[in-house]
């Protein structure tokens, strides 16, 4: 189903490495916890890549500032 993949060159052009997190970045609110998602990457020649990776459930920014307040090397 085309409608579920996400473009990054059409807005953005060739952005190369950075392609992925561009990508996931811009449909980040789309996800829910637990969905996989696969990233592949194909380059010049006859290099490619994947990975799948599981959204976790967001943390609430406050928990985050909490958390990198804490004294870890008690």
């Amino acid at each position: 189903d085309s409608a579920k993949v996400p473009l990054t060159y059409p807005k953005f052009g060739n952005v190369g490495p950075a392609a992925i997190s561009i990508t996931l970045a811009g449909v980040q609110h789309e996800l829910t916890a637990g969905e996989r998602v696969l990233c592949m990457g194909i380059g010049s020649g006859l290099n490619t890549s994947f990975t799948e990776i599981e959204a976790r459930p967001k943390i609430s920014l406050p928990l985050v500032l909490a958390l990198s307040a804490c004294d870890w090397t008690a």
